[in-house]
């Protein structure tokens, strides 16, 4: 719609009169504009606006550490923290990690393996044990469960601890160890009871390892617990 405001052209000689008559005019036809515009169709858009849509993804997190590459948590899989030692020998972590790790990411498992996650700090800047104390603190916190490998007599204490704390939170916790030698006070258990406190009372074989084998059999509690539906 197009509206155009019409002034009558003044006379040659204007007079006082006819300039407060010529105002008048262009107040009341500016009044009157104002209206048409307040009662018209608004004009569409020069671009109109492109159609809703709505892009699904799984929630997930993104995590960025100086100098690391992006590190993405997809929060539809569930995670695994792995406690063990291996990593503290060249050995032990070249030949016995990967088959442990294999198995549980055969499960579907996001296995968090905290020398692969967290040990990569400066070992000379001060402080550095605290901060690698504090991820595997965080890993173990925020992971859906804890897989731990207690051998040895006694088993790692820091493995010990890592457990402890899955425990006190409450997270399905489960034991591996392919070391035959006893270190208990009970018969019952093979190792000293209190590692058995996150475990059911009677089915708690269900939730020990004794090979690597073990790990991805559907008999297992792990198994079942890796295909059950994560919980909210």
């Amino acid at each position: 719609m197009t509206s155009k405001l019409s002034i009558p052209a003044p006379p040659n000689k204007v007079k006082p009169n006819h300039v407060i008559s010529t105002a008048s005019v262009i107040l009341s036809a500016a009044k009157n504009l104002k209206s048409q515009f307040r009662h018209s169709t608004p004009y569409p858009p020069i671009h109109p606006e492109p159609p809703p849509f709505t892009l699904s993804l799984p929630p997930f997190t993104l995590s960025l550490s100086k100098g690391e590459p992006p590190c993405y948590t997809n929060h539809m899989t569930k995670t695994i923290y792995l406690a063990n030692p291996y990593g503290f020998s060249q050995q032990q972590r070249a030949l016995l990690l990967p088959p442990i790790v294999a198995a549980l990411e055969e499960l579907g498992l996001e296995v968090w393996e905290p020398f692969a996650r967290n040990n990569q700090v400066d070992f000379s800047q001060e402080g550095w044990a605290y901060q690698v104390g504090q991820l595997d603190y965080s890993d173990v916190v925020e992971s859906d469960a804890t897989f731990a490998i207690v051998n040895g007599v006694p088993p790692d204490e820091g493995v010990m601890v890592e457990l402890g704390m899955a425990i006190a939170l409450k997270k399905p916790t489960f034991l591996f160890r392919d070391d035959f030698r006893r270190a208990s006070e009970s018969d019952q258990y093979p190792l000293n009871l209190m590692l058995f406190t996150g475990l059911p009372e009677k089915d708690w074989r269900d939730y020990y390892y004794t090979s690597v084998n073990e790990i991805t059999s559907p008999e297992k509690a792990l198994a079942r617990w890796a295909k059950a539906p994560r919980s909210p």
